[in-house]
């Protein structure tokens, strides 16, 4: 069974966990995601009382499998400590926190406004945040901080709060005035059961002070610098660190390079220059001792000027910016709160993105619909989102800093270890600083995130390391990867990369991974990597260094399912519909939102795979339904697939839905279900594509497997790939299940020419009266039962399960004029259960037909199978792995 891949209207994964009317925890109903981070869960909720009363919140949640581990349970219950003693008006609002039946939760206030950030960033667009109003946010902001630096335990000691993230993202401002300060999610406080040791780091790089990157003791004024450099930001009006790499900030932080405010504009008032430079001084007796000196300090620089700085002056003008999303907002919350039982149908509906009026048929994939009031335990900003979409929200600029074999994870925040910062910078990145590394390799985890972009071109890539000593040594730094990536990043060969959770490739963004680098997957969290639509992934490895997702768990370990795989998905067409007859796009189901793909689009580019291995991937995200080695969803021709082989995989190797991408040399080893599998439309070339099933095995799979769309209509585009020069190695052993070398139904179309189906129980099976499908040139060599297909209704016991109308598979494929064969011998290089020799003794020449001199078909390959003869060893090059 491969992964549901869904219409957006019929999707119901969403729903199906957090949504339904039924979902309660205590006293709240969870209406909606509003994100997903890497230890908890946040929904909009309402909490339901006596004559009708109905109250709207938010709802974090720690994830229920997280519960069950004592380290993610104090964290989160660290959290909600904290979160409970604080009442300010310039702090996000926390009710209670709770637990039911093993869930625990924390809820919050609801507010109705917009992060900083974003405010900052749409003012930007015309003359800008008039800087007093911008002033007067730090201002408010100042005093919720200076509070919870202020306070206290109910016996009078001082907790010593550091927020440790302060940052715009987490400064929230609503359409009413309010000022509140959000997420303190990693924040440290005296007494916390998840105390943060020395040597570690928590914070967002491009807020982080010079003692965080050091990973040295932190107090108040940590924060007091956060502030420093969001006032630094409005008055150059740009990043502090704008197109800098995060290695390299953390490296001038550590070394006390601060930008200077003066180097990028001349025209700022001496005194907010004085303010400024104070707040941002790298030695710390040169910075203000307390947030609410620094306040101080501004409001009598805003009592001096005649500019009104009264942000309530400009809160209609702010709701004026985002009034669409606000007016979507509303009406899906009132819509949800009409009726609680007609929820998931409600949520199945979208923005049209030209009207903003409800359209079955429509969505609107960047026009936000609801905002979070606060941040996740890994999460940049209270990023809006739409009901339908829930993008998984993450922090993607915070690291962690841990010592070498820490256990305590920070939600999705990522986990760094080894003690010496320097050393680990300068081993990870080659970055120079003073010292010896005082610990090996394998005992620095490096976690690194690429940041969101800045206003700026994102920094270039880092040159190529193939083939040098670090990238050859067994022994690497470990970099873990989780969240969204938001900015171009590259990936390089002297790192390994421990893939946790569900990482993102954002739209717009570029994830190039250098030839020879070796990303893991993570066995606890089910690491997935998943390109959306308008993201590009550029993996170009080479024969001698192949760039490797396998499992983290060590060789010998190593089991299909260990971790989820890899998609790529696109804006290419596919042929999802409604019941009008309009164009749906399609979503993963069961992963998490944010999966939608398909478009109009033929020619979408979704990056390069070449020279690429897939290993022990397919974890289950519902029962029969698991993660495919490579998924490629609406993925367009211009995207380039050469050279890749999946093995080990609990689903299926290859697995197409929609999309017209083409591909060459694809090789498929030990899949738990289908070789290779296309559905909703794809319309793509194929050439060079090995199979080899384990002999082991006996499940229902097939060589080939396609269908038109689950419903066997004649939607188009109907799927019509064409396919040369494949050898498809089956089991090769009696078995129990249906075991086709090609499977074809549903009323797809499609082209098979030059294949050799070997091993299977038998060689075709068409289904289905609107199933036309071209094979030809062909050879159906020892299949278990029968070489070419099954009679019909009779003989096998699997000969009942063959209902196509009577249509015979046998007399189709000998038709003269396909130029098929049987033979009763099985292929020799199929027998041997990992490494064959694929290839016949002599070239298969007499039927071949030759492929099309289009381009991409390589005409030369006049030849049956994938193998010319048995000196064509392509299979057996040093990128492919077959133990």
């Amino acid at each position: 069974m491969s992964t549901r891949l869904t219409p957006t209207r019929a999707h119901r994964s969403v729903a199906t966990n957090t949504l339904e009317p039924g979902n309660l925890i205590g006293k709240y109903r969870l209406l909606a995601a509003l994100g997903h981070g890497g230890m908890a869960d946040v929904h909009l909720a309402v909490a339901h009382g006596p004559a009708g009363f109905n109250k709207l919140l938010v709802v974090k949640e720690l994830r229920p499998a997280l519960a069950q581990d004592p380290d993610f349970l104090d964290m989160f219950l660290d959290e909600a400590r904290l979160a409970a003693r604080l009442s300010h008006p310039n702090v996000v609002q926390t009710y209670e926190a709770s637990g039911s039946d093993g869930r625990f939760v924390i809820a919050m206030e609801y507010l109705d406004g917009q992060p900083f950030n974003r405010i900052v960033a749409q003012f930007a667009k015309q003359q800008g945040l008039p800087l007093p109003v911008g002033l007067r946010v730090v201002c408010e902001a100042l005093n919720g901080l200076h509070y919870a630096h202020e306070l206290r335990d109910y016996d009078g000691r001082a907790l010593e709060v550091v927020h440790r993230d302060v940052t715009p993202h987490n400064l929230f401002v609503t359409y009413d005035g309010q000022v509140k300060l959000v997420d303190f999610g990693i924040a440290k406080v005296v007494g916390s059961s998840a105390e943060t040791r020395i040597g570690m780091l928590k914070g967002k790089v491009g807020y982080m002070a010079p003692e965080q990157a050091r990973a040295e003791e932190v107090d108040r004024r940590t924060d007091v610098y956060g502030m420093g450099v969001i006032l630094w930001e409005l008055l150059a009006r740009r990043r502090m660190w704008q197109g800098t790499p995060d290695v390299v900030i953390l490296s001038r932080l550590a070394a006390n390079e601060i930008p200077s405010l003066t180097s990028v504009r001349d025209d700022i008032p001496a005194e907010l220059q004085r303010i400024c430079n104070r707040a941002t001084a790298a030695n710390l007796q040169a910075r203000y001792a307390t947030a609410e000196e620094l306040r101080r300090d501004l409001a009598g620089y805003l009592r001096g000027i005649s500019e009104p700085s009264d942000l309530r002056s400009v809160t209609t003008q702010i709701a004026e910016e985002f009034a669409e999303e606000r007016e979507r907002m509303r009406g899906l919350i009132q819509l949800q709160l009409m009726d609680a039982t007609r929820l998931p149908a409600l949520l199945e509906y979208s923005y049209s993105s030209r009207s903003g009026s409800l359209d079955p048929r429509n969505e609107s994939p960047r026009a936000p619909l609801l905002t979070p009031s606060h941040s996740l335990s890994g999460t940049p900003s209270a990023v809006s989102t739409s009901l339908r979409e829930a993008q998984t929200l993450h922090d993607t600029e915070t690291v962690v800093f841990q010592q070498p074999r820490a256990k305590k994870l920070s939600g999705s925040r990522l986990i760094v270890g080894g003690a010496a910062l320097g050393a680990l910078l300068a081993l990870a990145f080659g970055v120079s600083r003073a010292g010896p590394p005082t610990a090996t390799p394998d005992e620095k985890v490096l976690s690194a995130r690429s940041r969101p972009p800045a206003a700026a071109a994102a920094a270039a890539p880092a040159p190529s390391l193939a083939g040098s000593p670090a990238c050859s040594g067994a022994l690497k730094p470990r970099l873990e990867i989780s969240g969204d990536i938001e900015r171009d990043a590259t990936l390089t060969c002297d790192n390994d990369y421990l893939l946790k959770f569900t990482t993102f490739v954002k739209p717009g963004v570029t994830l190039t991974i250098q030839p020879g680098t070796r990303l893991l997957g993570d066995n606890a969290t089910r690491g997935v990597l998943v390109v959306q639509a308008g993201a590009r992934l550029v993996a170009r490895g080479t024969a001698e260094a192949p760039i490797v997702f396998t499992s983290q768990l060590p060789k010998g370990q190593a089991r299909a399912g260990d971790w989820g795989g890899v998609l790529l998905l696109g804006h290419a067409p596919i042929n999802l519909r409604d019941e009008r007859g309009g164009v749906l796009r399609g979503r993963v189901e069961g992963i998490a939102a944010g999966l939608e793909y398909g478009g109009s689009r033929v020619d979408d580019d979704s990056g390069v795979l070449s020279y690429v291995r897939i290993e022990y991937s397919g974890t289950e995200v519902a029962p029969s339904n698991e993660i495919n080695g490579l998924t490629l969803a609406g993925v367009g021709s211009r995207t380039v697939l050469d050279h890749i082989q999946v093995r080990h995989t609990a689903d299926d190797c290859f697995e197409f839905f929609g999309g017209t991408v083409n591909a060459r040399y694809l090789v498929c080893q030990h899949p738990g279900d289908d070789g290779f599998d296309w559905d909703l439309g794809y319309a793509g070339k194929l050439q060079f594509l090995l199979l080899k099933e384990d002999p082991e095995q006996d499940n229902d799979s097939n060589g080939f497997e396609g269908d038109n769309d689950p419903n066997g209509s004649a939607n188009t585009p109907v799927s019509n790939p064409v396919i040369y020069n494949a050898t498809l190695c089956g089991r090769g052993r009696a078995h129990t299940r249906e075991h086709y070398g090609a499977l074809l139904r549903r009323g797809t179309r499609g082209s098979i020419v030059n294949t050799i189906f070997s091993g299977f129980g038998a060689g075709l099976d068409l289904r289905d009266q609107r199933t036309e499908v071209d094979v030809r040139s062909s050879l159906f060599w020892g299949n278990q039962d029968h070489d070419l297909a099954y009679p019909e209704r009779g003989g096998s016991s699997l000969g009942s399960q063959d209902d196509d109308q009577g249509f015979d598979e046998a007399r189709f494929l000998l038709e003269p004029m396909r130029q098929n064969a049987a033979n009763r011998r099985p292929l020799p290089g199929c027998a041997h259960q990992f490494k064959g020799l694929f290839g016949p003794e002599l070239a298969l020449t007499q039927r071949a037909a030759t492929p099309p001199n289009d381009g991409f078909f390589d005409p030369r390959a006049a030849y049956i199978g994938a193998f010319r003869d048995r000196g064509d060893n392509w299979a057996q090059a040093a990128w492919l792995s077959w133990d």
